[in-house]
């Protein structure tokens, strides 16, 4: 009878891989090409007998070009495997840091590990707060890298730390989330992640919850949400986190109220007996406060 072989393993690191974890900033040079000395040409008078051997050459790191340089691409398996620091390192890098696909990957790993509180800690004793918004910023015209800076704001923002809601809105959070909606507006997944950052980021009782609300609503949140939930008014699901960050950011002040009616809420979204948030305030359980 025949054994049954042992199923391959779905990803195995290369050397190269290796390599590129160790040190993201190592590009890598074929040596053989750069050393490798002519051999000597016969004189004019004599034709060549033979061709000159190839050069032997080492495969080729996959590359990409940014701002007129080629480093080597990022993978998943590869940001895996690095610590937070390094993640962070690696995103913040002069070159990378201009390119979204590189931006958005990192990201994507950095929500993932920011889904407890140790890590968020990390991040926040890291500056993580004001690299993502630094890097919003940047890519303000990338509507998946600043959904993914989303929900890692949402993560990063989510739980009982009021420091790290405070070091999110003094780094303007409340600004770029707004200026990312009014960046693409007929992105529904966008517009609601950051409904739900909005919210974790505003949310708190706490002696600068007043602060942190009144950020957000100077730098305009109420017309802006308000917007967004008229153009996507069939999302269901955008409309209940809408409600709930027009709730959360109006509170019990009737000017404003009146100014979200003046900018077109329906009454109904403001009504207190509404849908509240499963995902947003920090008051709910560490499971559904948080981003997959």
């Amino acid at each position: 009878c025949r054994c049954l072989r042992p199923p391959k393993p779905l990803y195995t690191l290369t050397d190269a891989d290796k390599a590129l974890v160790t040190d993201v900033t190592q590009v890598v040079i074929d040596v053989g090409v750069r050393n490798a000395v002519a051999d000597p040409q016969p004189p004019a008078s004599q034709p060549a007998t033979r061709a000159a051997p190839a050069v032997p050459t080492a495969p080729a790191a996959k590359e990409t070009a940014v701002g007129g340089r080629k480093m080597p691409s990022l993978s998943s398996a590869q940001l895996a495997t690095m610590s937070v620091e390094l993640l962070l390192q690696t995103v913040m890098q002069p070159e990378r840091m201009e390119h979204a696909e590189s931006v958005e990957l990192c990201f994507k790993q950095l929500r993932v590990l920011c889904r407890d509180d140790w890590t968020c800690d990390q991040c926040d004793r890291l500056g993580a707060n004001d690299q993502i918004i630094r890097l919003m910023r940047l890519h303000l015209g990338s509507e998946s890298v600043l959904t993914q800076a989303c929900a890692v704001l949402i993560n990063l923002c989510a739980g009982d730390s009021y420091e790290r809601r405070d070091r999110a809105q003094l780094g303007g959070a409340p600004d770029v989330i707004l200026k990312a909606m009014e960046a693409h507006p007929n992105s529904a997944i966008l517009q609601e992640m950051s409904f739900v950052a909005m919210q974790n980021i505003s949310f708190g009782s706490d002696p600068n919850g007043g602060a942190r609300k009144s950020a957000a609503l100077n730098a305009g949140a109420l017309p802006v949400i308000v917007a967004s939930m008229n153009r996507h008014a069939r999302v269901e699901s955008l409309v209940d986190q809408g409600s709930s960050t027009l709730r959360l950011l109006i509170g019990k002040s009737k000017d404003h109220r009146s100014a979200a009616l003046a900018a077109g809420a329906q009454p109904e979204w403001l009504k207190t007996n509404s849908f509240m948030s499963s995902r947003g305030f920090g008051m709910m359980s560490r499971r559904k406060s948080k981003t997959g």
